[in-house]
């Protein structure tokens, strides 16, 4: 993702320049729903990145920054299997301190401003 203070400004995985990256956490609301269901009715198809990018095109999503909270992605077999391992080595003490490469701060996603009001 690429952020501008607490607003998301792009998502997806082909942007070449990002600061941050997507938890794949979102808090789903109203304005999000709309949002999909206008990129699904332009496009026939459509994901949860795409009603995010169209509702952050509008400055109406924001990030909120996960500090050092471990976290995996689980969007693809290998994945899952990565993520059973944790588990299984961490258990449900995945706060403990591990050392880890730097990377961009990860940030999940949350409901647009719209739905805050």
């Amino acid at each position: 993702m690429r952020t501008e203070g607490e607003l998301i400004v792009d998502i997806g995985k082909e942007i070449p320049v990002y600061d941050a990256l997507d938890t794949g956490v979102f808090r789903i609301g109203p304005s999000l729903i709309e949002s999909l269901d206008r990129v699904y009715s332009q496009h026939g198809d459509c994901s949860l990145s795409d009603g995010v990018r169209a509702l952050a095109q509008r400055g109406l999503f924001f990030a909120c920054d996960v500090g050092d909270a471990r976290w995996i992605d689980v969007d693809t077999p290998q994945a899952l299997v990565e993520a059973e391992s944790m588990l299984r080595l961490f258990g449900d003490s995945l706060d403990r301190d591990i050392v880890r490469p730097a990377r961009p701060r990860a940030v999940p996603a949350f409901a647009s401003l719209a739905d805050a009001e």
